[in-house]
């Protein structure tokens, strides 16, 4: 029962999450895409600053303003290499976040299964037993047993299964934002070298 209310703690939290998460991130993406100045756009990512990508923005903004101000003459070539290690850095940082509950639900819907096996084979001895001391009619000793076994078997499977499934589901959200960030990633690299190099 435990391991049910955990699953669905996690699914209505990580639900919530994401479409929160991909809501604002949508948001800063399209005054991104669709503006071209780099003073509003700015002004855009510190009033959007709950976007994760807005986030980056910034401290790329930053760093290059930095970069550019104490090194002239090699900003150009240490400006890229050292965005391009950030952004996989923030690409890292975002995975781990959005991948925060996963192994719960890896471990819930493997150990859910043993723990209704192991509730399974406690029954069955339970009946035996039960039918071991029996001498008169044998069902009335082994059947509350054989009751007992298959309720731990359908426990179990009924906190696994829905783990399973909602452990796929996000899992297939974390690769899908994932691989929106890098194209995200690609297009703030192009647009800072064009700002700042060209």
């Amino acid at each position: 029962m435990a391991f049910s209310i955990t699953t669905w703690a996690i699914f209505i939290k990580k639900l919530n999450f994401f479409k929160k998460f991909q809501e604002i991130n949508d948001q800063f993406y399209k005054f991104f895409a669709e503006q071209q100045q780099a003073e509003h756009l700015d002004r855009l990512a510190v009033q959007n600053s709950d976007s994760y990508y807005a986030q980056v923005y910034i401290k790329l903004k930053n760093e290059m303003n930095a970069l550019v101000r104490l090194d002239t003459q090699f900003a150009s070539k240490r400006g890229i290499s050292h965005m391009e290690r950030l952004l996989a850095k923030y690409n890292q940082d975002l995975s781990n976040n959005l991948s925060q509950g996963q192994s719960t639900l890896a471990t819930i819907s493997s150990m859910a299964v043993y723990v209704g096996l192991l509730g399974t084979v406690w029954g069955i001895i339970i009946a035996f037993q039960g039918l071991a001391t029996t001498q008169g009619n044998a069902m009335d000793k082994i059947a509350p047993g054989i009751a007992e076994a298959l309720f731990a078997t359908a426990i179990g499977l009924i906190a696994a299964i829905p783990a399973g499934m909602i452990y796929n589901l996000f899992q297939s959200k974390v690769k899908n934002n994932i691989i929106l960030f890098q194209g995200y990633a690609q297009e703030l690299l192009n647009r800072l070298e064009k700002d700042f190099f060209l």
